[in-house]
């Protein structure tokens, strides 16, 4: 594209993209992406970190496709990207992304040359799993393997097979070099860790340990079973999968993960003057999803055996989540502040054996997008970004 070309781009996409309104959404397709990498997820290593935020998944085709930036991505022109798009309308809205997350704008332009591709052109999804010091990493994208081999082995990488499918790799297991940091390197670059780097079809797949790249590998091949095989996972997964609108990002989160400094509460206010308890979940799930409209659906989902115990759950956590208040903020009550309409429901999932306690919250981002007190773009998902952020801090009341 021309130097006039890419100018005359520009001013259309600020004067017309998501900075002022989202009209120019895409008709969005149904959401797989989550589904499909819960398949190359070992079910062995996340039974093995319990009490943890267990998958953090992200899709970033879905980010661009919601802000009305995804023909601007489709160019490939990384410089035009990042000149006309301000950090926050590609990553702000991101919570609980990958380790890479902090480094990608910083890094930028030369992933190209350190990994072979570039993240914000190239990676349309990434799911992280387990915990430090070695987690599991997929990213689904266009990728070229050839690219990706050459970038690795010129920097060092050797590569090795397993079950006939070639890994790139340096150092010994959970090795760290201070000495090889590469914050452009995704693949835990930015502490110079250990790393096994390898295609599964359409994905890479990366980890720090040969036992985990390994397993890794015998998930996609169907060799072990797979969290898309393990009913709670596969069932909220489901649930939070939809034709309508875009998938933005999801946690899978251990009921340990959520309590608070005392552990369970036994009993919690519900309303005025009426004491509820909330009955223990298998899993639960927190997804922000992105509608027509500027329409943001932010969602739980607890996994329980039974209908009854789940309607029972689902009253109980909307009147909770229709009430809770931002810890750092204490007069603020966040569903209320928003406009959030908060709704709760049963799933069932047959299937799996298994009912769906769910909580929906419903609000629509101002327009146009730009704060006019700050000038700061309005980040998307913001509802989700609170509990998160409450999560976090162990201070997530309403799943106590």
């Amino acid at each position: 594209m021309t130097r006039v070309g890419k100018c005359v781009l520009a001013g259309l996409v600020v004067l017309f993209g998501p900075l002022v309104a989202c009209g120019m959404q895409e008709a969005a397709p149904p959401d797989q992406g989550l589904v499909a990498m819960l398949g190359y997820v070992p079910e062995e290593i996340v039974g093995l970190d319990p009490g943890r935020i267990t998958v953090r998944f992200v899709d970033y085709a879905a980010l661009s496709a919601a802000e009305g930036i995804a023909p601007l991505r489709a160019l490939g022109d990384l410089d035009l990207l990042m000149g006309t798009i301000p950090p926050a309308a590609l990553l702000g809205r991101i919570v609980m992304g990958p380790e890479a997350m902090p480094y990608l704008w910083q890094s930028a332009g030369r992933m190209g040359e350190v990994v072979g591709f570039e993240w914000l052109l190239h990676v349309d999804r990434s799911l992280e799993f387990g915990s430090p010091p070695d987690p599991g990493l997929l990213l689904e994208g266009q990728f070229s393997e050839a690219q990706v081999g050459v970038a690795l082995e010129e920097r060092g990488f050797s590569v090795s097979d397993v079950a006939e499918i070639p890994v790139w790799h340096r150092f010994d297991d959970r090795t760290i070099s201070l000495a090889a940091r590469e914050p452009a390197d995704p693949f835990g670059g930015h502490i110079g860790a250990a790393a096994r780097v390898t295609f599964l079809g359409d994905a890479l797949a990366n980890a720090r340990s040969w036992s985990t790249i390994e397993t890794i590998i015998a998930s996609y091949q169907g060799q072990t079973p797979s969290l898309a095989h393990e009913p709670p996972h596969r069932a909220l997964a489901r649930a939070v999968t939809s034709s309508d609108g875009y998938l933005i990002q999801a946690v899978f989160i251990e009921e340990d993960a959520l309590r608070g400094a005392g552990g369970r509460v036994e009993t919690a206010t519900v309303g005025e003057g009426t004491e509820a308890v909330l009955p223990p979940f298998t899993l639960a799930v927190l997804a922000d999803r992105h509608h027509a409209g500027d329409e943001q659906v932010q969602l739980i989902g607890l996994a329980y055996d039974d209908v009854l115990t789940a309607q029972t759950a689902s009253a109980i956590l909307a009147q909770r989540v229709q009430s809770f208040r931002s810890p750092e903020n204490a007069p603020e009550v966040l569903a209320a502040t928003l406009g959030a309409e908060v709704t709760g429901s049963v799933i069932e999932a047959p299937e799996e054996g298994l009912a769906i306690a769910w909580v929906e919250a419903r609000y629509t981002l101002p327009t146009p997008r730009i704060d006019p007190e700050t000038g700061q773009f309005i980040v998307g998902g913001q509802l989700y970004r609170e509990w998160m952020h409450a999560i976090m801090r162990r201070e997530f009341s309403p799943l106590w």
